[in-house]
């Protein structure tokens, strides 16, 4: 059994990134390096965000692209991570991604599933956040989130 934790971010337009607004397990040392991506960093879900598609790093440790943040990889204890981006009418309005503590590559229906509950959580975060004020509302959360966070 794999086991493995998680992250919701939501893009916040107006900053040009995407804010983390629920996680499992996770420290704020994590917090530190992946709480505010920019699209165009080189982890997973910036290039899921720039590719609208899912990324998967199937060893952070033999991905060139990922260089920068194995540092970050390793004191967070995840090998691997897959990030999926939350689409609505061809837009990314957030990610899901997963961290596994050891190289894995995910099955083709393990991607289809994620696939299926991506189309479903985009329509929750977008109603959760509400549709066109998403940027502000995912502020508060991230804001709420980091101050309850304790290493």
């Amino acid at each position: 059994m794999i086991v493995a934790n998680y992250v919701v971010a939501a893009v916040v337009f107006g900053l040009g990134l995407t804010l983390v607004v629920a996680q499992r397990n996770l420290s704020a040392a994590f917090l530190q390096t992946f709480n505010a991506v920019p699209r165009d960093a080189s982890c997973a879900c910036g290039r899921a965000w720039r590719l609208k598609r899912t990324v998967v790093v199937a060893d952070v440790d033999n991905d060139r692209d990922y260089a920068p943040f194995r540092t970050d990889a390793r004191a967070a204890g995840y090998r691997a991570v897959q990030s999926t981006p939350l689409m609505t009418r061809g837009k990314v309005i957030g990610m899901i991604s997963t961290l596994f503590a050891n190289p894995h590559e995910p099955t083709p229906i393990e991607l289809e599933i994620l696939a299926r509950y991506a189309e479903v959580a985009a329509d929750y975060l977008l109603a959760l956040l509400g549709g066109e004020d998403i940027g502000r509302k995912a502020e508060a959360m991230n804001g709420a989130l980091c101050a309850d966070m304790v290493d």
